[in-house]
């Protein structure tokens, strides 16, 4: 396999791993689970983790524009767009809880 860095980060076989979902949005709100996959990426060796912060569902239309995702078993599941962006909003508070987190882990 050939191996490429990203930022200070080497990613190749037999390398610590880089988790990349959006980590807030990734749980749904559950920003307990978050904090315990970060120890959990932090205790097999990741370095990295990438955020985002959506705070605010009125980024999004309030309209039925519809978005299509596969859930875990590969099903398409289709929504109403503001919908899901509603399940993903996390408060300001969180997002300081789970950074926080992150940089008590020593993660980037």
């Amino acid at each position: 396999m050939r191996s490429f860095t990203l930022h200070d980060h080497e990613l190749a076989d037999g390398r610590p791993p880089l988790f990349l979902p959006e980590i807030g949005t990734f749980f749904n709100q559950d920003i307990d689970t978050a904090r315990r996959l970060v120890g959990e990426l932090r205790e097999a060796g990741a370095t990295v983790v990438k955020g985002e912060v959506l705070h605010d569902a009125d980024i999004a239309l309030d309209d039925d524009t519809p978005e299509t995702y596969l859930d875990v078993a590969g099903n398409a599941v289709t929504e109403r767009y503001r919908d899901l962006i509603e399940r993903k909003v996390v408060p300001l508070s969180d997002y300081e809880l789970l950074y926080g987190e992150c940089t008590r882990q020593g993660l980037g």
